[in-house]
């Protein structure tokens, strides 16, 4: 009984003191891993806003290959997925695009039932041989000893996944579907009455002015018992990294006059040069450097700011490869 009585003894002790010393572990753990792939920044970026793609080359699919997932959203900030597996490591949980820096990042939260709350981070940049790739995962090991003592743990346990996952993203990158930039030609415009909302606002909220301002020029035309002439689009005054002189707008078929901040006005006949973009709209920056090439290479001058037709709705069509955007530069 003396020995038994030792070793329970010995065994709350060592407890106790593993218990002590947890409370002084560091509660904020930082995971990451990098490597460069010998792809364009921007089809690296675009990639890694991909949920579905994301499944593709992710470590922890291997793990159940049975597992449910239900996605939201196709692309970008708000897209994600919830997963549920039999595999008591995996459990359930959902991984969402929170945030997303043209050619920079992307932030995404995870909340699973095994690990709690996180925040994972890519971060991309140019090089020669093609795009680094920082992989990032930040976690709240909360204020229980054995959660911080697991944290310890964590660099090596979710490291090895990372440097899997990166190492299968490269790989993978070859047989991901690409946007396409197709079918340049030069055309003559009629004259076309518009109705429009100009203002310069910050890149990352595009999708939610858009939103908003094509939901009062419908209520313009509407009230004014107008008709629609065509697709939705939007011009270009200026752009930067942050932000653009953007003028969403809405075709009619007869002139209509201006109300609150929806401004009636007339775009001229015109020659244009056209490039149809399929893919997802935070990808078509490279269809206007082509756009670029091709106006130079043809001796073409530019005269106007350019704008771009909206197509197809994102929200109707979930392949995002199948999206279009029609791009006009105006010439002389």
């Amino acid at each position: 009984m003396k020995i038994l009585s030792r070793i329970i003894v010995g065994l709350v002790v060592v407890i106790a003191v593993a218990g002590i010393i947890g409370i002084f572990l560091p509660r904020d753990i930082v995971v990451v891993r990098e490597r460069t792939i010998p792809y364009p920044i921007s089809d690296v970026h675009q990639a890694l806003q991909d949920p579905r793609f994301f499944n593709v080359w992710s470590p922890w699919m291997e793990m159940d290959t049975a597992m449910k997932i239900s996605y939201f959203g196709t692309i970008g900030e708000g897209a994600g997925y919830t997963w549920e597996s039999t595999e008591g490591s995996l459990g359930t949980g959902t991984w969402k695009i929170e945030k997303v820096e043209p050619l920079k990042t992307v932030k995404v939260s995870l909340t699973s039932e095994s690990m709690g709350a996180s925040m994972a981070t890519f971060t991309v940049r140019r090089e020669d041989r093609g795009t680094h790739v920082s992989w990032k995962l930040e976690s709240d090991m909360g204020w229980l000893p054995w959660w911080r003592w697991m944290g310890l743990l964590m660099d090596s346990w979710v490291g090895a996944d990372f440097e899997k996952g990166l190492a299968k993203l490269e790989v993978s990158m070859k047989d991901r579907p690409q946007p396409r930039t197709e079918n340049f030609r030069l055309i003559n415009l009629p004259p076309t009455h518009i109705l429009s909302i100009r203002h310069t606002v910050d890149v990352q909220t595009l999708g939610a002015t858009f939103a908003r301002d094509y939901t009062d020029i419908a209520a313009a035309i509407q009230s004014q018992n107008g008709t629609m002439a065509g697709i939705p689009g939007a011009i270009y005054h200026t752009w930067s990294a942050t932000t653009t002189d953007v003028e969403p707008y809405i075709p009619v078929t007869a002139a209509l006059p201006s109300t609150g901040r929806v401004v009636a006005s007339l775009r001229p006949a015109m020659k244009a040069v056209v490039v149809d973009y399929y893919g997802p709209y935070e990808g078509s920056e490279k269809a206007h450097e082509l756009m670029d090439g091709y106006l130079r290479q043809n001796g073409h001058t530019v005269v106007g700011a350019p704008w771009e037709e909206y197509v197809t709705d994102p929200t109707v069509e979930k392949d995002p490869m199948k999206v279009l955007t029609r791009i006009y530069y105006p010439v002389k």
